[in-house]
């Protein structure tokens, strides 16, 4: 009789990044926007796959990027002081955390972020609670190395961090940000045919000067 061999466990029961999201645009997230996969209007909405997907309250880490891309500070979220193995988030989440960056005093710095949370998702699309579970030294470790690499991507690395356990997000944006965002681009670009325009008169005032 054939011995029964363990029952493998799951990559994703494994895994310490469940899911995660990379350069995210702030412009595209409505910062009153409101809590719910199946309302129109997220906080922080996202798609696996086809599926909506909501991520306001995911806990982990974060990085914050300025207009090129250039990582300018990085934190954390969802650290409690209680020792419930359940973890008790209270307003310590990525939804209101990177809304105190939006309004603060560095909320000029940065325009993308990018995130990588322990929460798990539901086959609805919302976030399961965080319990304690266990993992390897060297799941830590690789979860930490793929989280780093994937957000500094240092340039002598030879190789990508690891995340193929980890589920990525990608970004919805919200509907009431596409008409401010079309609107702000319409400014940019009048701006900089304002400031072409008067470099030409200027190089015309030059010119004339000479003869």
């Amino acid at each position: 009789m054939a011995k029964r061999g363990r029952k493998k466990r799951s990559s994703k029961a494994d895994t310490i990044i469940a899911c995660y999201g990379q350069f995210w645009d702030r412009e595209l997230v409505d910062w009153r926007g409101r809590k719910g996969v199946q309302r129109e209007h997220h906080k922080l909405g996202g798609k696996r796959g086809q599926q909506p997907v909501e991520v306001a309250d995911q806990i982990g880490i974060y990085v914050l990027y300025d207009d090129r891309y250039e990582p300018v500070y990085a934190g954390q979220v969802g650290r409690s002081k209680t020792k419930n193995a359940e973890v008790s988030m209270g307003g310590n989440t990525l939804f209101s955390r990177l809304k105190v960056h939006a309004t603060s005093e560095i909320g000029g710095c940065w325009r993308f972020f990018s995130w990588y949370g322990l929460k798990l998702i539901n086959k609805d699309g919302t976030l399961r609670s965080v319990s304690a579970r266990r993992v390897t030294v060297k799941t830590m470790i690789d979860a930490m190395e793929a989280a780093m690499i994937a957000s500094f991507e240092p340039r002598l690395n030879s190789q990508s961090g690891n995340l193929k356990s980890s589920t990525l997000i990608k970004q919805v944006p919200d509907p009431n940000t596409r008409s401010k965002l079309l609107e702000t681009r319409l400014d940019r670009i009048e701006g900089q045919l304002k400031s072409i325009a008067l470099q030409q008169a200027d190089n015309g005032e030059e010119d004339d000067s000479e003869d």
